[in-house]
Formats: structure tokens, sequence, C-alpha cells
């Protein structure tokens, strides 16, 4: 049997230290999310605060503690069964 090829990505990751606080206790804690992309401090803040932030827990501060390069693959069948359907591409459209 042949091994099956793979469809590969590679990814830049930036793990973050989010200090949250709960309004209704005062409870600080800290939540350690890994968001893809490279980022600094202020972005980092940002996407913390839309992707943790509701009317209870706030977020205070957001420090970035790591970046690195992750590659990333699946079998051809595995990206086939979990992938969608796009439209064909136009002529002179960038390859992403």
């Amino acid at each position: 049997m042949r091994k099956e090829k793979l469809v590969t990505r590679t990814f830049e990751l930036t793990q973050v230290d989010v200090m949250m606080c709960n309004t209704v206790t005062a409870e600080i804690s800290h939540v350690y999310p890994v968001y893809v992309g490279t980022m600094d401090n202020d972005k980092a803040l940002k996407v913390a605060r839309a992707n943790i932030e509701d009317d209870i827990v706030k977020v205070v501060t957001a420090t970035v503690i790591d970046t690195r390069t992750e590659l990333r693959g699946m079998t051809e069948s595995q990206f086939y069964d979990n992938s969608v359907l796009l439209p064909p591409r136009k002529a002179g459209e960038e390859n992403d």
C-alpha cells in the first residue's frame, strides 16, 4: 500500500499571557492562549479583548510570551473530508 500524500502548511504562532479580572468576584487569573500570526503586545491585547472579554470578565493586560513556527499537515483524504468547496480562482488572482 502506498503512503498517502500530505497537505502541509506552516503557521506563525504567538503565545500570550492574558491577565483577566472577574468583575463580580474581583479574582485575578491568567490564561495562555495561542493565536495564529505574529503580533506585538498591543495587537495581542486587542485580540485577547475580542476573544475573551464579556460582561463579567475583563482583560487587564496581554503580554507576548513566545512566537514560534509550526509545520502542520494532514493526509489528502483528511483534507478533502474537512475542507469546503471554493469558487474557481480568477485569472491573475494570487495564491495564498
